[in-house]
């Protein structure tokens, strides 16, 4: 291998040897000194030749670096010259008129320097500036500039080539730097294995002198170039080349993206801002039925259906502004007539000067969708109609957090609660039951299909109440959520528990009064065989017969008293109004001139239907037993911290402190004995006590606790 190294490099740098200003200045000030020095020395020494062709020196420089400036300077020292001839001649004519002589000659040198420089000086700018604006060209070029010369083998093939100087923009392109006089061996080692073919062509540029244009893909550095290679003289080339990777890329991505717009299922629709097809892809074949043929260079219009509103100048004016549509839901006719649902997107097309010229519009069909839509609208509403119409109290809750998603109308009815109100609750705040035992019951219906719970619900009165609550899992809205029927039972409930406690009161009056009677048929049993055994004792048997009398008028009183308690739980306890009971009670009885002071306000007490019985009994027995003296009796109700007291009490005698522990007791009294313990047992069934609190002498005082819960106040107004 060897280095030719034939050729100038005439693509450098120019490069002159140059003085500065202060340097001529040196020079002209010490030529022109020495001259005028060695001048009167001469002349003061008589020697009149030679000297004088010193002044060509200063004479020289000063016209060659000021030109015609310098011209000026250059005559002022001949005029010195001639001064100074004159001066030490004496002013011989002779030696006078030859100085005048040379003066003329150191002026026209002068001129002719001055001239010669001044056009040398003009052509050294011209071609500084000519460098200049190469350079300025050369550096600032986009395109990679690389003059290279090439180098051969010994059987002259190309082996390798030098840098001889790069431009800006292909250490820019190249990441190459610092590359100048070095071969591309050296910066790019792989590059003969990688891109063979690049020698074999710079090579034949380089010899031969044609010129060349190709593209290649630079493996070495992983780019896409476009080269143009010449030659300026035998054995070197210039390589201009341009990064096209970006090209390349965007012209596959376009061509990728023509292809996903031709082959997309949604049609894709181009048009200009007047509203004229331009483009039409297969997607807008199969939706529309049109071809492209048909529809390209046609209006937009013509997909409108008759009677439905154009919107494409509002959408193309807005287009023209520069605005995107996301999503327009429309409908258009297909070619067979058929209306069809369709959702629009619009986006403006922009020219290569970001000009809008057009429209694109994505279209797809959204008639399914649509039909979807409406036959899930259909089935919501049903659902909405039978959820907010019944009468049932239905409630909506998120079993994962425990809110109340929706309630319906028979709920905010029932519970007292707006529907924004129920929107801010937990169920926790109506369930009364244990928190972690509520939460797992959610859990078992929203995996069960169903499952019945028996809870207490508050209202926001703050009533409680019994309700059976049947839960079952739905989805909406992409969540898991239990659809609650709640069924009030606590009547049911309390005529239930009613009616557990009338049977076991029954049995227990059962039990005594059988266990009453037969003491007494025992009696009389045993009294017969006595009479049996005497029977000549007229005073005996008298007595015992008696006895016998006796024991028939017992069993007949119990007889009586199973009439009075007969009735008793029969008929389901039901809500009472208290005052329409005391004023039956007070009508059936001879009130004489006692007066009846009734204070109960809208007052209604859960009860076995006998409970009018209750009040008959006590203003009964008041009547009786309260004396001549009794004038008047009261009956009024009012708090009592565990429930609400209703009072019976009057002016008359009162009863006597031995007698209030047997108050109650079945038989004690001087009538039946029957009235207050039925009266007792007639309330206790739905929980209420009674006692009696007067004071002897006072007059007495029954009072009458009913349990929350077990009474209520109602507006007899509304």
């Amino acid at each position: 291998m060897y280095d030719n190294r034939s050729g100038p490099d005439r693509y450098g740098s120019l490069s002159h040897v140059t003085f500065s200003e202060r340097m001529w200045m040196t020079l002209i000030i010490a030529s022109t000194a020495a001259v005028l020095i060695c001048s009167v020395y001469c002349l003061s020494h008589g020697i009149t030749i030679i000297f004088m062709h010193l002044f060509y020196f200063p004479i020289v420089l000063i016209a060659y670096h000021y030109r015609y400036n310098g011209f000026l300077f250059a005559m002022l020292l001949s005029l010195a010259y001639v001064w100074l001839v004159y001066l030490f001649s004496g002013g011989e004519a002779d030696v006078v008129i030859g100085a005048w002589l040379r003066f003329f000659v150191f002026a026209g040198v002068a001129a002719v320097v001055a001239y010669l420089s001044e056009h040398l000086s003009a052509d050294k700018v011209a071609l500084q500036e000519s460098e200049r604006k190469y350079r300025t060209l050369f550096e600032n070029m986009l395109e990679g500039f690389a003059y290279c010369r090439m180098i051969y083998d010994k059987d002259g093939r190309p082996a390798d080539w030098v840098y001889l100087d790069v431009n800006a923009a292909f250490e820019r392109l190249t990441g190459l730097s610092g590359i100048k006089g070095k071969r591309v061996l050296e910066v790019i080692p792989d590059i003969g294995t990688l891109t063979p073919n690049l020698f074999d062509t710079y090579g034949h540029v380089a010899t031969t002198g044609r010129p060349e244009t190709f593209e290649i893909d630079f493996l070495p550095l992983k780019m896409l170039l476009k080269v143009s290679v010449f030659s300026p003289e035998k054995d070197y080339f210039v390589a201009v080349f341009e990064d096209i990777t970006g090209q390349k890329r965007a012209a596959e991505e376009h061509l990728r993206l023509a292809a996903i717009v031709e082959f997309s299922n949604d049609a894709i629709i181009g048009k200009t801002l007047d509203g004229i097809i331009t483009s039409w892809n297969s997607g807008a074949e199969k939706l529309y039925g049109y071809t492209a043929g048909e529809m390209i260079g046609k209006p937009i219009s013509l997909l409108i259906p008759e009677g439905e509103r154009d919107e494409t100048p509002g959408v193309l004016e807005k287009i023209r502004a520069g605005d995107h549509i996301n999503y327009l839901e429309t409908k258009r006719r297909a070619k067979d007539g058929r209306i069809i649902d369709v959702s629009l997107t619009i986006s403006p097309i922009k020219n290569e000067e970001g000009q809008i010229t057009g429209a694109s519009t994505i279209t797809h069909d959204i008639t399914h969708r649509k039909r979807g839509e409406v036959a899930l609208f259909e089935s919501e509403k049903r659902y909405r109609d039978m959820f907010e119409l019944n009468n049932a109290v239905m409630l909506i809750v998120n079993p994962a957090t425990g809110r109340i998603v929706d309630a319906n109308s028979a709920a905010s009815r029932y519970y007292g609660y707006s529907h924004e109100e129920f929107s801010r609750l937990l169920i926790s705040e109506i369930n009364t039951a244990d928190p972690v035992t509520i939460r797992q019951n959610m859990s078992r219906a929203a995996e069960d299909q169903g499952l019945v719970f028996n809870f207490r619900h508050r209202k926001k009165s703050g009533e409680v109440r019994d309700v059976e609550v049947f839960s079952a899992p739905i989805t909406s809205g992409g969540q898991k959520l239990l659809h609650s029927i709640v069924q009030d039972v606590t009547e049911r409930r309390r005529s239930e528990e009613a009616l557990k406690q009338v049977n076991k009161k029954l049995n227990l009056l059962s039990s005594i009064t059988r266990h009453d009677i037969n003491n007494q048929l025992f009696s009389i049993q045993a009294f017969l065989e006595l009479l049996k055994e005497s029977p000549g004792d007229a005073e005996q048997t008298s007595g015992y017969l008696l006895k016998i009398e006796r024991a028939a008028n017992a069993i007949e009183h119990q007889i009586a008293f199973t009439k009075e308690y007969q009735d008793l739980g029969v008929t389901a306890p039901v809500w009472q109004p208290v005052a329409a009971c005391v004023t039956r009670a007070t009508a059936s009885l001879p009130m004489r001139d006692v007066q009846t002071g009734i204070h109960l306000p809208d007052l209604e007490v859960y009860a076995d239907p006998l409970f009018e019985k209750v009040f008959y009994n006590l203003i009964d027995n008041a009547l009786r037993y309260g004396g001549e003296s009794m004038t008047m009796i009261r009956i009024f109700s009012q708090d009592s911290g565990k429930g609400l007291l209703i009072v019976v009490e009057d002016d008359g005698a009162g009863i006597a402190t031995d007698d209030k522990g047997r108050l109650f007791s079945k038989g004690f009294g001087h009538h039946t004995g029957l009235g207050l313990f039925l009266s007792r047992e007639i309330l206790a069934i739905t929980g209420i006590t009674i006692a009696e609190n007067g004071e002897p002498g006072k007059g007495a005082r029954f009072e009458i606790v009913v349990p929350n819960g077990m009474y209520r106040f109602t507006d007899t107004s509304s």
